[in-house]
């Protein structure tokens, strides 16, 4: 693919702009070669566009020299467009005062044109999570992908991630429901297990009644008259640094549970399937359990109690015993169903897809992609890994032909302490055995 330095060629940026975009005009002026690639949709004031080739430029803004691929725009404009995601990338600061455009707090545009020709565009809140444009009326929704991950991502991801937003959550209440009989919760005892709220702080009450709300008004649970209860503890949540994952005690009802012979994934199996693979994308579900209806009759045996009242749930939660093999055994299931199996596998919510090349990654994408929205499953996309040939996963780093446990569980190991008792020992073996 050749490239080619646009020296003298006006750059317009658009910080509501995701995409790298270059006049067609320019591209035949350098004689650049151009790709074919999946088409994405351009929406603007004066009409739709379909994006469907791309090219590779030399770009030097300032200090900065990098090859990009950009979008080719058909049109006779003379410019390339830079979106937000390319400024932070270019290391661009906008100084609204001035009119001004820093580079590492050093001017390098201090001449600008006004542009007399003036367009009305009105933005408008979107409650749907899509994105229209309909009279020149644009409307936006809550960001699912952040610019400073989208920016690393390639077009044809892009691409997709275009096509099959809405797989992706808005946020955590935003919960997918897979497609299934609703599951069925056999118990070993017919007698309710009930036990009272735990004692919780004014603070801790103040955070489990707020999310008690969310999940109401998601539908997730609703208010029960049950026999059954379970209590209410607050857990450490690692990425918030403070007790805010709602969790239910079901340690007792999980006593009278009858086991769920769902057969687990055999790790040694998984990473055999890898070894050949030379691109690599892992997937996290969205608050996977949540996905699985539960049956009508069940729902009042995971019933919880907090400090405003009883509720029960409308989807599987965490912290039941059988949750884990029920999840897995459906996505086994769907898997197995469209016949994925030779390019994709899973640990309970972590899906690997697994390709010999680019191409061959981006079709497999899109197969999962169009899986995920027949059976109404929703992915966490800042747990997504797309298109590398380098991946973690259960505790190994896995490339082409080779796999090693991950460096920094390595690390984790040698700052173990030596146990000097049986019941440090069962310890150490716990922390050094996946």
């Amino acid at each position: 693919m050749s490239h080619a330095l646009l020296d003298n060629v006006n750059i317009v940026i658009d910080t509501g702009s995701t995409l790298y975009l270059i006049s067609a005009d320019i591209v035949n002026k350098l004689n650049l070669s151009r790709q074919h690639t999946r088409p994405v949709k351009l929406n603007q004031a004066h009409g739709n566009f379909q994006l469907t080739q791309i090219c590779e430029v030399y770009l030097q803004i300032g200090q900065l020299n990098k090859r990009i691929m950009m979008y080719i725009i058909e049109n006779h404009l003379p410019y390339i467009i830079l979106g937000l995601p390319d400024c932070s990338l270019c290391k661009l600061v906008i100084d609204c005062d001035r009119n001004e455009i820093l580079q590492n707090g050093k001017y390098i545009i201090n001449q600008h044109t006004k542009i007399n020709n003036q367009m009305s565009l009105h933005i408008q809140k979107n409650t749907n999570n899509k994105v229209d444009n309909q009279d020149g009326i644009v409307n936006t929704s809550e960001e699912i992908f952040p610019p400073l991950i989208v920016k690393q991502l390639s077009p044809p991801i892009l691409s997709l991630l275009s096509e099959y937003s809405h797989v992706f959550p808005k946020n955590k209440y935003d919960v997918g429901k897979i497609r299934i009989e609703p599951t069925r919760i056999n118990l070993t005892s017919d007698l309710p297990v009930s036990q009272r709220a735990y004692r919780t702080s004014a603070t801790e009450e103040v955070e489990i009644n707020k999310q008690v709300k969310k999940l109401l008004a998601a539908g997730l649970i609703k208010e029960s008259n049950s026999c059954y209860s379970s209590p209410v503890p607050l857990a450490y949540k690692r990425d918030e640094m403070k007790k805010t994952r709602l969790c239910i005690d079901y340690r007792k009802l999980n006593a009278i549970c009858k086991t769920d012979a769902e057969p687990l994934p055999r790790i040694d199996t998984l990473l055999d399937k890898l070894t050949n693979a030379k691109i690599f994308s892992t997937l996290d579900h969205a608050s996977g359990y949540w996905h699985i209806p539960l049956h009508e009759k069940d729902k009042e045996k995971l019933a919880f109690v907090a400090s405003e009242g009883l509720y029960e749930f409308q989807v599987l939660p965490f912290g039941f015993r059988n949750a884990p093999a029920i999840f897995n055994c459906t996505i086994r299931r769907i898997l197995n169903k469209h016949k994925c199996s030779t390019f994709a596998c899973h640990y309970f919510d972590d899906r690997v897809i697994f390709s010999n090349s680019l191409e061959e990654h981006y079709s497999h994408l899109e197969q999962i992609f169009k899986i995920c929205e027949e059976e109404n499953i929703k992915l966490k996309f800042s747990k997504c890994v797309f298109a590398k040939d380098k991946i973690n996963f259960l505790g190994y780093e896995i490339k082409e032909g080779c796999i090693t446990p991950d460096n920094h569980n390595i690390e984790s190991i040698k700052k173990l302490q030596s146990p000097k008792n049986v019941k440090q020992l069962q310890g150490f073996l716990g922390s050094v055995n996946v």
